[in-house]
């Protein structure tokens, strides 16, 4: 009778999505048992879908750890791990996952080694206090921003990578939604809707996972320059892998993809295409503006997004690099050209808050070029590829969604390897064009093939 209990209770309920995991380490990481159970509870009835929990511990599968877009650490005690264990929540998070902890008991020496781990997983980020108008103490409810004032989070420019609350939301969890301990259930039910972008989960098992590369016969190698500059110049860090995964899956091309590096050290013979993405204003050197000038004219292809579609990172872009192509023209690239419809045609759909914004240009590319003769000497999107291309869903960006930017990017790195050398040289056959200025409306005449 047991036995056939248990396994109608996992026929009803192994599939409910999983919300977050809840990790079991060496220490006291379960104070409150009933904290991750009254909390998915509480999402279902008050969201309409099933959402379950579990416990994951770092030496299980990765696989587990993907099950679900939260990994939520309790502790009210030291918390120590592994640099084995810390690179696995690093990958966890790295492929768009989202690191929640708070401190039971308001427990110090838990936030001193969460604040340890911060600087481990992104030395590069610093921690700092989240703003009162960051989305996720507005995203679904008002959060009582007096009950938790010293919530901190790591931001990569594009999303955030964690949040720590040094002031306990499990006892809340605890107890349950009451008037006094609501806003423990409120602030993590805005965090769980920010890390989904107010999505429905997948059911388990049918969750969008990383994608496994399969063995295949290259028909075609191209080889990709990541470019590396004083600025945010590599947020997300496993966007191209992801990519050339999907790339090899798909088309059986294969990316041949520098790690980020120096833009002297740019050689078209070697690499026909280079990329640059970031998130904020940044100056180029003198020199690494002639040695993009170089590359160039010598007919490589430059291919630069605004990762998470901030308006300062493009602005850099038109004021540095769009001028260095003075006899060009600059402008939209029209829906007819090769770029939106080879090898297949790009279905356009942005991230949800962005559509909506547009209205009625929802399903129109705002893809940006620079044309030199009868090519495309530069391609910009002011709206996010990378974070699309790393797969995941998050609110708060302005991008297309992740299948229309590997659609789009693996037009553009096609196009780019396959212009001809005849098309690099062939002296501009239309009037220069000042560089572009932002606008949701298109004002310069579209490029067309």
């Amino acid at each position: 009778i047991e036995e056939t209990s248990f396994a109608l209770m996992f026929l009803a309920r192994g599939r409910h999505a999983v919300l977050l995991n809840k990790l079991s380490y060496e220490g006291k990481w379960n104070p409150r048992p009933r904290d991750a159970a009254n909390f998915s509870s509480w999402m279902s009835r008050t969201f309409e879908q099933n959402v379950g929990w579990q416990i994951v511990r770092l030496d299980a599968k990765s696989s587990d750890l993907h099950d679900a877009p939260i990994l939520y650490i309790s502790g009210a005690g030291p918390c120590e791990l592994s640099d084995a264990q810390i690179d696995k929540i690093r990958d966890f998070v790295n492929r768009g996952g989202l690191l929640v902890s708070e401190s039971a008991g308001n427990n110090g020496d838990f936030t001193l080694d969460i604040q340890k781990l911060h600087k481990k997983l992104f030395p590069q980020y610093p921690a700092a206090k989240i703003k009162p108008d960051n989305i996720i103490h507005n995203a679904n409810f008002k959060t009582a921003l007096d009950v938790d004032p010293a919530l901190v989070g790591v931001s990569n420019g594009v999303r955030l990578l964690a949040i720590h609350c040094p002031n306990e939301l499990s006892l809340g969890l605890q107890l349950g939604y009451k008037q006094h301990y609501r806003n423990s259930f409120e602030l993590l039910g805005n965090i769980s809707l920010y890390v989904t972008d107010k999505g429905s989960l997948p059911d388990r098992w049918a969750a969008e996972s990383w994608p496994v590369a399969k063995q295949f016969q290259p028909k075609e190698t191209i080889a990709v320059a990541r470019l590396k500059y004083s600025g945010n110049y590599d947020p997300e860090p496993l966007a191209w892998r992801r990519l050339a995964i999907l790339m090899g899956n798909k088309h059986q091309i294969k990316l041949d993809v520098t790690e980020p590096m120096d833009i002297a050290k740019l050689d078209v013979s070697k690499w026909p295409v280079a990329t640059m993405t970031g998130t904020d204003d940044f100056t180029l050197t003198d020199a690494e503006l002639e040695a993009l000038k170089k590359y160039l004219e010598s007919g490589g292809t430059l291919i630069i997004d605004s990762a998470g579609g901030g308006k300062a990172f493009t602005q850099a872009v038109e004021k540095q690099i769009v001028p260095l192509l003075p006899d060009s023209f600059a402008g939209l690239v029209a829906p007819s050209h090769a770029i939106l419809q080879s090898p297949a045609p790009v279905k356009i759909a942005y991230r949800r808050e962005l559509s909506i914004s547009l209205g009625a240009g929802k399903n129109t590319s705002r893809l940006r070029g620079v044309q030199v003769g009868e090519r495309l000497a530069i391609l910009y999107s002011p709206d996010d590829l990378t974070a699309g291309m790393a797969g995941y869903r998050v609110m708060g960006i302005n991008g297309y969604t992740p299948d229309t930017a590997v659609a789009l990017m693996t037009n553009m790195l096609i196009y780019a390897a396959s212009s001809k050398p005849q098309d690099k040289h062939t002296p501009a056959t239309t009037q220069p064009a000042t560089s572009p200025t932002i606008s949701d409306t298109p004002t310069s005449s579209p490029i067309s093939e």
